[in-house]
């Protein structure tokens, strides 16, 4: 065969075999392909209720009242474990396509007096960069605060929200709201709401709560109150929480009236 000759494929000769790959090059391929696999599986698992999670309904409750930015919702009993954040988690789901900072308090339907409500846990959320910019929180960010020690009464014998203003002193009902207004004037505009609110604290105190779980529920029995228009606003922790509580201690836990009527709610 001369130089510028071509090679002759015969008829029925088998055609030349393509080089296999290395095994380094498998292993690369596989390695590769299982990531991808593994990538989608966790994604997947990412946004897949959990067994758990998709098991355990949300405890009922009703939303009985919305304003600018606040959603008022009752329970006819405590949820058990997290049930509390499972509704303020629904709520939140359910109201998050305005930008904003939203407010969500969960009450217990009983309990309660037409001047406080029976606080069981408070909330809010940011919607946006406006939201962002209202809360301090991040856009999409969320803070739950349960109030400690609240539970749904049975009874009005063991309701600690029952207050008449016999059991506190117009002297002192008059200095815890000069208190209140040295804080923020929104905090006392209603002040039947305001002392009987210090007294569920009082009430909580009473009970052997700590000094700093009634703090955190003055904080968050205090925040989002609404007057016309304005929310008064008192963060968890806050110089104003503080201010709040003492003036809690001060004026209205230490009535004897105050103290004997709960113990006489009390009563076994």
């Amino acid at each position: 065969m001369t130089p510028h000759q071509q090679p002759t494929h015969h008829a029925g000769a088998a055609p030349a075999k393509k080089p296999e790959p290395k095994k380094g090059e498998l292993a690369i391929g596989c390695g590769c392909l299982l990531l991808i696999v593994l990538a989608i599986v966790a994604a997947v698992a990412a946004v897949w209720p959990k067994d758990d999670e998709a098991k355990t309904p949300t405890a009922p409750y009703k939303i009985v009242r919305t304003e600018k930015g606040l959603f008022v919702a009752e329970v006819d009993r405590l949820p058990e474990g997290d049930g509390l954040r499972r509704i303020f988690d629904e709520i939140r789901r359910a109201h998050d396509d305005r930008d904003g900072d939203w407010h969500v308090w969960i009450n217990c339907s009983t309990g309660g007096t037409a001047a406080a409500d029976n606080r069981l846990a408070t909330g809010r959320y940011a919607v946006g960069q406006l939201g962002a910019a209202n809360t301090g929180l991040k856009a999409g960010e969320a803070e739950f605060e349960p109030v400690a020690g609240a539970k749904c009464p049975n009874g009005a014998k063991n309701d600690p929200r029952t207050v008449s203003e016999k059991y506190i002193s117009a002297p002192r009902r008059k200095a815890f709201l000069s208190s209140l207004k040295a804080v923020d004037p929104v905090l006392a505009a209603n002040p039947e709401k305001a002392w009987s609110r210090a007294a569920s604290r009082c009430y909580s105190l009473y009970g052997g709560a700590s000094a700093a779980e009634v703090l955190k529920a003055t904080a968050a029995i205090y925040d989002g109150t609404v007057h016309h228009g304005r929310r008064a606003s008192v963060p968890a922790g806050s110089p104003k929480a503080l201010k709040i509580y003492k003036a809690i201690r001060k004026w209205i836990c230490s009535s004897k009236p105050l103290q004997a009527h709960w113990k006489q709610l009390n009563r076994g």
